[in-house]
This record gives structure tokens, C-alpha cells and sequence, in this order.
């Protein structure tokens, strides 16, 4: 197999430096740039031939001008660029006189890279093929034996039944389109995975980890009858190396789309991920760091995105999530989900289920979620677009609500035990008919701060229609609502303690006015506070079994008959008592 080492400095290098193209030479740059120019204005880039064949020019627009250089140098095989420097320069950190891509210094992986094509007859694999399962895992196989490199698959649609990833390998088209793996599998099993040992019992300590996996411009096309379009357990952790998949399509497949489980550091960038058989992207168990960014979640069987029982740092940024059968995104048990930017669009709509749903339970809560900058519009039949239940801590900010197009509103439901949920910023439209709502359906253990004094809508006035508004504070002493007039009052005019007291004053000095009274141990007016009108006083009634007026032990009241009567203790009838009085 011919290897071809070229350093950086080397591509594009002096005149002098002459390269052979597979059956001629270029005598200097100018000439290799006038091919490049060329082959980037060939509509025909990558062409897979019946005989698996595909045109090198394809190679250059994908690779860049170290991979003019590699296709023409005639291989039989894989083609291998080693961005390490020359062999002069190779195993210096300078790169020597290969310029600056010595093995000795930064990024190995960025450093080296083997290009093996499928299509090369030492593998075989081709569109015509109805099943290039082993081809295509013995290409990735060799690149993986040789440290690591991309496998490159040429325009066409390659039949496949489960191939398995391996570290250090990138799994590359020509793009999402013209670049397919199409999964013909009929029990359930995955169209790319990494499994190096059972899902349970968790083992991290005796497996070997995926590390540097990527795929890029690829489709991965599934069936009603085969499972998970990737499915990757036991990636590298804590941030050691990444893995990931940029600009790919992940559709059809009869399971999850994206399966992940135990691991950190997956980057999922500007995919199509939908027409999925179950979740989209599901994140299961000690998954770290996960990165949705860009891409289009949608009609999957069911959530759009389910982080479940994941440790922390999982984050969904400016994606269209929509049509999906359960929630657009469902945060389960999860720390730190973050969901930005989005779009919301008709999910939930048969299982009446939120565009995003953070829920946890007694033992496990949500915590420290935020939802920012989301548009929702028409999910859930009954306008659910955020659901929090057992959450501990969240921020709801600057979203947009449109509502349902049944007419009714778009909902933040705090349900069953949500605390520390701060809701500012956001905006109701109103078009669809109601107002906008927050509900807690009179759910015990709610605590919400609200603040959305920025807002054009309705808000405001609706929050508190029908509902209970309940805050749990520490002490009796705790200020529950206070009100000052202007800034400069040392004081407030008024105020609420969350013992029950109530506090009136000028701004300079209060009185407790209502509450506990710790002289006469009752609740009512304090013992110390007069109470006086210029409009005199007022009872609503002069029966005697309503007391309408206790003086001390005394009653003293009216009798039908129109005489002030007096009696220490109740009165037992209107004639009780003692007559003090008589009517003119």
C-alpha cells in the first residue's frame, strides 16, 4: 500500500517540489491550482460507477488541496495523509522542514489523518452491492489498526446490517444526501454502534472507552424493522476526547435515532434527526455534556429529546424541534439542562405532553434548568408549552408564547413540587383567543418568582385568576409583601409578614395592626392598636348569637325589640342579659 507523508509547509511548497499525479506531473502550484479551480466547478464530484469507483476531483472538493495531492498519487488502497511534518521533519515538535505538524506537538489527532475509501477495491464496497457490511467494517477496521483516520464514502447508497465504530475513525460523505447508509436489518439491530460490553451493570472501570468517533456529512437511513440509527456506550469521559456528528441524517429507523449511554462529551451539529420509530436523541446514565446544536429534531415517535436520569450540562441551542409525539425536549432527572433559542412547534399533540417537560421525582429533582429564548407555537392540546414537576430551581426567560391554534393558551404548568422557579421576561401573544396562564392546579410545595414587568402581554393580570399563590419562607418574622411610596421611605406603608402579621406606617414609623397578639393569645386586632373611623362604626347584624360586640368578657347587643341588653359571658337568648337601655 502506498503511503504518502506530506507536511504542512510542504502542500503548496516550492516550485521545485514535484508531484506526481497519477500518470503526469505537476512542475508547480500554479498548475495544481488551476486543477483545483477545475474540479471545483465539476458538478460531478464524487460519482460512484457501477465498479465502485468514484472521481478524484470528488476527493479534492471534500478534502482540500492535501487531497489533490493524494489522489493523484495513484494508490491501491487506502490513502493516507499524515499532517505530521516531512519525513525529515517528522518526530520534531517544529515539524522540521515539513513546516509546523511535527508529531511532537499538538493535536495528534488533528495532525494525522489516513483517508481510506470504501469504494477501494482492497475493501470493495459499492451502491450495487446489497450488502456492504463487511466491506465497509473491514475500511474502518484498517484505519482504526493504523491509529486512526476518515473513512470516506463516495456518493450512493450502500446497503447495510450494523457496523461497528471504532476510536479515532470519522465516517465521511460527500454530504447528508448523496452519502447514504442504508440500514436493510430486520431484528432490531442498530445501523452504527459501539457496545463493548452489556448495558447493565454499569462497569466503566473494565471496558474500553469510544474516544474521537465522528461522522460528518452521511445519511443513515433506517426501517420500520431495525433499531437505533447510532447507538454508542461507553464513550471516552470527562472531557478526554470527544465524539460526535456533524451535518448528518438520522431518519426512519424503527428505535431511537441517536442512543447514548454512559459517557461525556458527545456533540450533535446541524443534523436532521426525525421520522424516528421512538426518541429522537435519548441520553440515558451518567451521560455528561451533551451539545445539540443547530439541527432539526421532528416527527419522531417519541420525544424529540429525552435526557434521562444524565448527570449535568446537557444543551439544546437554536434547533427546530417539532411534530414529535410526546415532548419536544424531556429533561428527566437531569442537572443543569440548558434549552436555547429553540423553536416549539406541534409536539405532543396525541399525548397532550409539553414542548418542554423538566420532571424528575421525590428523590431525584431537576435542578438548575433554564429555558431561554424559545418560541412556542400550538403544542399539547391543552397549550402546555412548559411543565415543571419536582424541579429545584429553573429559569424561565425571554421566551415567546404564541398559543394553540384551537384557541387556547399557551401554559407554564408548576406541578407537584416545583421550588426556586423564576419566570421574567417573557412575552403572550394573544391572538389565539385566551390570555396566558401560569398554573400550579393548586399543587402543594410551589414556589414561583415572577417578573415580567417588561412584558406586552396579558400576564399580569392572569396569573393569580383562579389559582393559589403560595410562598413558603423560613421565619414568622419573613416579609411576605411590603409597599413603599417612592424610593426615599426608610420604611414601608404597609406590610404582610409570613406569620400572618400585618404592619401599617407613614414611611417612617409602623404599627403591628393585626395578627398573633401574644397579650391575649387570639388573632385579631392587637391589644395595643385603637381602632377608630371619622365615618363612625358599623355592624352588619345585632342578633345576639352573632356577638356583634365583646367588651372584655362582656356581649353587648340589641334585641328585636330595640333594647341594648348586657350579659357577662354568651348570651343564650335574645332576652338574656340585663337591659341597659331603651329606644325613644
Amino acid at each position: 500500500m502506498t503511503s504518502h507523508n506530506f507536511g504542512k509547509g510542504e502542500i503548496g511548497g516550492s516550485e521545485s517540489r514535484q508531484r506526481d499525479m497519477n500518470n503526469g506531473s505537476f512542475s508547480d502550484t500554479t498548475q495544481w491550482q488551476e486543477e483545483t479551480d477545475t474540479a471545483k466547478a465539476d458538478l460531478g464530484m464524487v460519482h460512484a460507477s457501477k465498479g465502485g469507483r468514484f472521481s478524484r476531483r470528488a476527493l479534492l472538493s471534500t478534502m482540500g488541496m492535501a487531497g489533490v495531492a493524494l489522489v493523484g498519487g495513484g494508490t491501491a488502497g487506502a490513502l493516507d495523509l499524515l499532517q505530521g511534518g516531512s519525513e525529515e521533519g517528522r518526530g520534531n515538535g517544529n515539524g522540521g522542514n515539513g513546516g509546523n505538524g511535527g508529531h511532537g506537538g499538538g493535536n495528534p489527532y488533528q495532525q494525522q489523518q489516513r483517508i481510506v475509501i470504501v469504494t477501494d477495491p482492497q475493501f470493495g464496497a459499492s451502491p450495487d452491492k446489497t450488502d456492504n457490511t463487511a466491506e465497509i467494517q473491514a475500511a474502518i477496521d484498517y484505519a482504526s489498526a493504523q491509529g486512526g483516520g476518515v473513512v470516506f464514502f463516495p456518493c450512493g447508497e450502500y446497503n447495510i446490517t450494523g457496523i461497528q465504530a471504532k476510536p479515532n475513525v470519522t465516517l465521511k460523505g460527500e454530504n447528508a444526501g448523496a452519502s447514504r447508509l442504508l440500514n436493510t436489518a430486520v431484528n432490531g439491530n442498530p445501523a452504527i454502534q459501539y457496545r463493548p460490553a452489556p448495558e447493565t451493570p454499569y462497569d466503566a472501570n473494565n471496558v474500553d472507552m469510544l474516544a474521537n468517533f465522528w461522522m460528518e456529512d452521511l445519511g443513515v437511513i433506517g426501517n420500520p424493522q431495525s433499531g437505533a440509527g447510532i447507538y454508542l456506550l461507553y464513550t471516552m469521559k470527562r472531557g478526554r476526547a470527544k465524539n460526535g456528528l456533524n451535518r448528518c441524517v438520522i431518519q426512519s429507523h424503527g428505535g431511537i435515532g441517536v442512543h447514548w449511554r454512559y459517557g461525556d462529551s458527545l456533540s450533535i451539529t446541524d443534523c436532521d434527526i426525525g421520522k424516528n420509530g421512538s426518541h429522537g436523541i435519548y441520553a440515558f446514565e451518567f451521560s455528561n455534556v451533551m451539545t445539540v446544536v443547530g439541527g432539526v429534531i421532528h416527527e419522531n415517535g417519541g420525544n424529540g429529546i429525552y435526557w434521562n436520569h444524565v448527570a449535568s450540562n446537557c444543551t439544546v441551542f437554536g434547533c427546530s424541534i417539532h411534530d414529535n409525539a410526546k415532548a419536544g425536549v424531556l429533561a428527566q432527572n437531569a442537572e443543569q439542562p440548558s434549552i436555547l433559542f429553540c423553536a416549539f412547534n406541534r409536539n405532543g399533540k396525541t399525548t397532550n405532553l409539553p414542548g418542554v417537560q423538566l420532571t424528575g421525582f421525590e428523590q431525584k429533582k431537576v435542578v438548575a434548568a433554564t429555558v431561554m429564548g424559545c418560541l412556542f407555537g400550538d403544542n399539547s392540546p391543552n397549550g402546555y408549552d412548559i411543565s415543571c414537576s419536582y424541579v429545584e430551581s429553573a429559569n424561565l426567560y425571554n421566551n415567546y408564547f404564541y398559543g394553540v391554534n384551537s384557541g387556547k393558551p399557551s401554559y407554564i404548568r408548576l406541578a407537584t413540587w416545583a421550588k426556586g422557579i423564576s419566570i421574567r421576561g417573557n412575552h403572550w401573544h394573544t391572538t389565539k383567543g385566551s390570555p396566558a396562564k401560569i398554573t400550579t392546579n393548586n399543587s402543594p410545595n410551589i414556589s414561583y418568582f415572577l417578573d415580567d414587568s417588561g412584558d406586552t402581554g396579558p400576564l399580569l393580570n392572569q396569573v393569580l385568576v383562579g389559582r393559589t399563590l403560595q410562598y413558603t419562607l423560613g421565619q414568622a418574622s419573613d416579609t411576605l409583601l411590603q409597599s413603599t411610596v417612592g424610593d426615599s421611605e426608610p420604611l414601608p406603608r404597609f406590610r404582610i409578614q409570613a406569620g400572618g402579621s400585618m404592619e401599617f406606617g407613614n414611611g417612617a414609623a409602623m404599627t403591628a395592626a393585626f395578627g398573633p397578639d401574644a397579650a391575649t393569645g387570639g388573632l385579631g386586632l392587637r391589644s395595643s392598636v385603637r381602632l377608630s373611623s371619622d365615618q363612625g362604626l358599623a355592624a352588619a347584624s345585632s342578633d345576639y348569637s352573632t356577638k356583634p360586640l365583646q367588651l372584655g368578657g362582656y356581649c353587648l347587643w340589641v334585641d328585636a325589640g330595640g333594647k341594648l341588653r348586657i350579659k357577662q359571658g354568651d348570651p343564650l337568648s335574645d332576652t338574656d342579659g340585663t337591659v341597659v337601655g331603651l329606644q325613644d
